[in-house]
């Protein structure tokens, strides 16, 4: 049997304020699929730049890319 102290926690006024931060609320999967993303695109602008900086033209190097580093997404 449980006793209650006030008003409030007997007919529920004020919800229980949430000790973690948003960032622990975020599921793993999530953050995980963010940062895979954030790698994915990171290489794929590196790769991009390192083939125009050795002479490649645009339309070869995004074709490249694309094929390389995204499966042609």
């Amino acid at each position: 049997m449980s006793t209650t102290k006030s008003v409030d926690d007997a007919l529920d006024f004020y919800p229980e304020r949430e000790s973690r931060t948003a960032f622990r609320r975020l599921p793993t999967a999530t953050v995980w699929a963010y940062w895979s993303a954030m790698r994915d695109g990171l290489a794929a602008a590196r790769a991009y730049h390192q083939l125009t900086t050795q002479g490649a033209t645009h339309e070869t190097a995004v074709e490249k890319v694309f094929d390389r580093h995204l499966n042609a997404r």
